[in-house]
């Protein structure tokens, strides 16, 4: 499995560069990571680039990625995901919300920065 993650510290946010398959195990490597960030840099805000994520072998994945990121992050991460225009993206982000996390997914940069950067 090829896993390329690439954090990158901006001012006021984490930006999380993700090159690597869709699976379990990146999701999970992803989860830890991205907690791990946000407390070495001290924010609670992370842009996801997915631009150059693999699109899953089943619908299953797309689930867990959602409800595990959820369990994880949710109260503790405000997370804009910068995706390609796939609808079924879109699903993770159903599973996400719906189970209590903060985020929410864009194929623009500015829009997703403009929405993470608000409050």
């Amino acid at each position: 499995m090829d896993l390329n993650i690439e954090t990158i510290n901006h001012e006021d946010f984490i930006e999380i560069i993700l090159d690597c398959e869709y699976t379990y195990e990146t999701g999970e490597i992803l989860i830890k990571r991205t907690i791990e960030d946000s407390i070495k840099y001290k924010t609670k805000k992370v842009l996801l680039n997915a631009l150059k994520l693999s699109q899953p072998k089943n619908l299953m994945v797309r689930f867990t990625w959602g409800e595990k990121s959820a369990e994880a992050w949710r109260g503790k991460l405000k997370v804009a995901s910068l995706v390609d225009d796939n609808p079924e993206r879109k699903f993770i982000e159903t599973v996400y919300t719906n189970r209590g996390g903060h985020g929410k997914m864009f194929t623009e940069r500015e829009k997703a920065l403009d929405w993470l950067l608000s409050d």
